[in-house]
């Protein structure tokens, strides 16, 4: 068999192949290897398929605008608490390597701080730092929406709470993570002595010590994957997207200080800005990784569907309409029977059809005004009930 033949063999592999195999139960041996291909192998696709270097792009824009305001509201929220210190020497040593561009930051932020006191210009101020940090987060939004097929966003008030929340949260999880570290080889390290036990161990203990930063850096990207997409995300999905693009990251941090020894090539050409295309180049892939995590959290809970999802997509009118007619009926039947609404995730097990094809059809149905979103208080995804009274 020649290499084009083996080429094509692979294609055919994983292109279809991979997608109609029976998953081995726990009678016939572990099903785990042909599930991790098959997450691979998905997350990959939708890195083309959803155009992730296009969004990571668009996000790097909009980073750059709200970088100042949404600056100054965390240090004005660590300042509140008497954090400031803390939070910028915790930034320092995050983004070590970029310090000329941290300092403007920096500078810019607490100016800006500093001319919101006293009056009108304090309210404006006021109103122009929380519409960065709303505008950021709701274009973070749009893209997680978009890998995991969402069209309909949260509501204006649900977005300003659940998005300065997370923008409180993150500054608090980024502070913990650079204390942690000393904090818990302290205490570890008095324990182990305390019993004798220090020296045999002491190595185990530098490398679980070590850790440390990526697991905060795991919780503060799983938190990111469960709370920004529209729906509903299996708190599995979301930390193990967590640790793929939080070790990523930090490898990127490696990578990046490692590179700073070449930075001096650029001074000949950009003189005091050689920062800013290192600092874009650092923007843009961190992006890329967060991004690329959230495709693996979606890979993690579509990969068992994926054959039905690739159908889905070229799904008939016709086959559209009677999955209308389905939804239609559940929502309504639930209504009758007064049980909760059904939410896209529910209905998408209970008739067996791919998230997304629900949630394209639901969208549908909406705008039609057949069924409408409710949602409880406390919970995240959004239920459907008759728009009217059946």
């Amino acid at each position: 068999m020649d290499i084009r033949q083996r080429w094509r063999r692979l294609r055919r592999f994983l292109q279809h192949d991979i997608w109609h195999l029976p998953e081995l139960g726990d009678d016939q041996g572990p099903s785990y290897p042909l599930r991790l291909l098959r997450i691979v192998v998905l997350a990959a696709r939708g890195f083309a398929a959803d155009s992730l270097q296009l969004r990571a792009s668009a996000l790097v824009y909009y980073t750059l605008l709200s970088l100042v305001p949404v600056a100054a509201l965390a240090f004005g929220l660590a300042k509140g608490f008497g954090l400031e210190p803390a939070l910028e020497q915790t930034l320092r040593q995050r983004l070590a390597g970029q310090e000329e561009i941290l300092d403007r930051v920096i500078q810019f932020a607490r100016t800006m701080l500093a001319n919101t006191k006293g009056g009108v210009v304090a309210g404006a101020g006021v109103l122009l730092l929380l519409w960065s940090v709303v505008r950021l987060l709701g274009n973070i939004e749009k893209s997680f929406n978009a890998i995991w097929g969402v069209e309909v966003e949260r509501n204006p008030v649900r977005k300003l709470t659940d998005y300065l929340a997370i923008t409180i949260v993150a500054p608090i999880l980024l502070l913990i993570s650079s204390s942690a570290s000393v904090f818990i080889s302290g205490r570890v390290t008095a324990a182990l002595e305390a019993v004798g036990v220090y020296e045999p161990v002491s190595g185990l203990v530098q490398v679980g010590l070590e850790l440390v930063p990526f697991v905060f850096i795991w919780l503060l990207l799983a938190l990111l994957y469960l709370t920004m997409p529209n729906t509903s995300v299996s708190g599995g999905a979301g930390l193990t997207a967590g640790v793929v693009a939080g070790t990523l990251y930090q490898l990127l941090q490696f990578v990046y200080i490692q590179s700073q020894v070449g930075v001096s090539r650029y001074n000949a050409v950009y003189g005091s800005f050689a920062a800013l295309p290192m600092f874009l180049i650092w923007l843009y892939i961190s992006w890329l990784i967060v991004l690329v995590g959230a495709e693996v959290s979606f890979a993690v809970d579509n990969a068992g569907d994926y054959a039905r999802e690739r159908a889905s997509a070229a799904a008939s009118q016709a086959r559209r309409r009677l999955l209308a007619v389905a939804l239609a009926t559940i929502g309504a039947g639930r209504f009758v029977r007064g049980e909760e609404p059904a939410t896209a995730a529910g209905m998408a097990a209970e008739l067996e059809v791919p998230s997304r094809l629900v949630h394209a059809v639901i969208n549908v149905l909406v705008a039609a005004e057949i069924l409408v979103e409710v949602r409880g208080a406390g919970e995240r995804e959004p239920g459907y009930l008759p728009a009217r009274d059946p």
